[in-house]
């Protein structure tokens, strides 16, 4: 917001450079973003995709992040009404999405790239309609239309005052419904503005124009993992299968811990009982055509 939604258009008849300044701003596909921000809830993750840890000094063990107690992720909403999210966090969690950002790399403050993949989930439309539901809404914070966030970088130049610090901080405070540590503080407000200077720099020299309309994307899978990867019809026959139980659970009709019980069954049968199950249903609909 600080980068993107402070600039203003000017003509180049009235700017001191004589060059047209443009007016920046995100949209998804041809629609505007209205709005985006933070989102409070939960996410549906198994025990043993859970950390634990083991204190050698005391001989205990102790659970690390519970995603299904408290999981933060990014919401924008289109002018059209399309709601999508993006969600950086799962990845610790065995919830394995990644996006190519090679071609998105930019050269400014950031040190030799480590890897051409970083984790990420961006759910859509064609995301909902496909694969299940794994988090749910609390709650959501507007970062693009809360008033005292908007009034902190309105004059935020490579720095931010300490009035502008103490409103992204009471924000923190108001998503995380508790005190942040003097750490947490610290950390945000180093962060906050390396990450301005390079969305700054790409702006300036426009390296945005340069990135793919599609990002690629990707599942990091662990060694071995896809050894014994289903046949082309079989893969075919399970993703008709999730599908039909996807639309049960976005209707309401089953519950995540039913649609994860549907899931575990599928792997029970046999594969005479897997090709049964489609083409069962192609032969009803063939009929009823």
């Amino acid at each position: 917001m600080s980068e993107l939604y402070t600039t203003t258009y000017v003509p180049a008849s009235e700017s001191p450079t004589g060059s047209l300044q443009r007016r920046i701003r995100l949209k998804f596909h041809n629609s505007p973003i209205a709005d985006f921000g933070i989102v409070k809830g939960w996410a549906d993750v198994k025990s043993q995709d859970k950390f634990a840890y083991y204190s050698i000094k005391d001989g205990m063990f102790f659970k690390g992040q519970d995603p299904t107690e408290e999981h933060y992720w990014m919401y924008f909403t289109t002018a059209s009404g399309e709601d999508f999210i993006l969600d950086c966090g799962m990845f610790a969690f065995n919830f394995c999405m990644m996006v190519e950002v090679e071609p998105h790399y930019t050269r400014h403050h950031l040190p030799p790239m480590m890897s051409k993949y970083a984790p990420a989930y961006f759910r859509d439309r064609e995301h909902k309609h496909n694969a299940p539901k794994i988090q749910y809404e609390k709650e959501r914070f507007s970062v693009l239309r809360d008033p005292r966030l908007i009034e902190a970088v309105r004059r935020s130049g490579r720095s931010f005052e300490c009035y502008a610090v103490t409103r992204i901080c009471a924000f923190m405070e108001r998503v995380a419904g508790r005190k942040c540590t003097d750490v947490e503080k610290d950390l945000v407000m180093n962060w906050i503005p390396d990450s301005c200077g390079v969305i700054r720099g790409n702006l300036q020299r426009q390296e945005h124009l340069n990135f793919p309309a599609e990002p690629k994307l990707g599942i990091q899978t662990d060694p071995g993992e896809m050894d014994d990867k289903m046949p082309p019809d079989e893969d075919e026959a399970w993703l008709k299968y999730m599908r039909k139980w996807n639309r049960k659970q976005r209707k309401g009709e089953i519950d995540h811990v039913q649609l994860a019980e549907a899931f575990r069954a599928w792997g029970l049968k046999s594969r005479e009982e897997k090709l049964g199950l489609v083409k069962g249903k192609n032969k009803k609909t063939s009929s009823k055509a």
